[in-house]
C-alpha cells in the first residue's frame, strides 16, 4: 500500500485486537486503522465463538460453547463511519463467515467500489461456491487457487490482460 495507502484492520477479540495494537507499534506504522469489532451482514452487537484450538480460529459461526458479545458492522457501514468511498483490495479469511461478510459488503459491490477481493474459502464444502456465485453477479471475475478466490471487477480484469506486464 505504500506510505500513501491505508489499511483497515478488524479484529474483534480484545486479546487478538492487542496483538494487532502492539504489532502497529512495534513496526511504527502510521497508516492502518485498527477497528475492535467484527465483520458480518448486519450492524449492532453480535457473538462471537471463541476456539479452543487457537485465537485465530474464532468464528461468528456456532462453533463452540465460549462466546463474547462483540460490536458488528457491515463493510458498507464501516467504510461509512470511516469516510471511506472506495477499497482497492479486500481480504476476508473470518473463519467460515465470508459470505456473511460478502453480503455486507452489497451496496459497495453493486458500485463497483471495491476493485480486487481476496477471499479465504475452504472452512465448510460450498463455501466457495456460494463465494463464486455471489461475486460473479455482481460482475467480478474470480480465479480459484487453492481454496483462495481472487476477485476482480470484469473491466478491470480485461485493461489487465491486455498488458504485456504488471
Amino acid at each position: 500500500v505504500g506510505c500513501q495507502g491505508r489499511v483497515i484492520s478488524v479484529e474483534p477479540e480484545e486479546e487478538n485486537f492487542r496483538f494487532l495494537l502492539k504489532n502497529i507499534e512495534i513496526n511504527g506504522f502510521n497508516n492502518i486503522i485498527p477497528v475492535r469489532a467484527a465483520l458480518s451482514d448486519f450492524e449492532g452487537n453480535g457473538l462471537l465463538y471463541l476456539s479452543a484450538r487457537g485465537s485465530g480460529e474464532h468464528s461468528m459461526l456456532p462453533r463452540s460453547q465460549e462466546k463474547i458479545n462483540v460490536p458488528v458492522h457491515t463493510v458498507d457501514g464501516l467504510m461509512r463511519k470511516l469516510r471511506m468511498d472506495s477499497l482497492d483490495v479486500m481480504k476476508i479469511d473470518v473463519e467460515g463467515a465470508e459470505i456473511q461478510v460478502l453480503k455486507g459488503s452489497n451496496q459497495m459491490l453493486r458500485e463497483h467500489r471495491i476493485r480486487s477481493i481476496v477471499v479465504a474459502a475452504y472452512h465448510y464444502p460450498d463455501e466457495c461456491s456460494e463465494a463464486i456465485n455471489f461475486l460473479t453477479a455482481f460482475d467480478y471475475r474470480v480465479v480459484v487457487d487453492r481454496c483462495y478466490l481472487y476477485a476482480v471487477l470484469r473491466e478491470e480484469y480485461s485493461d489487465l490482460s491486455r498488458k504485456k506486464c504488471l
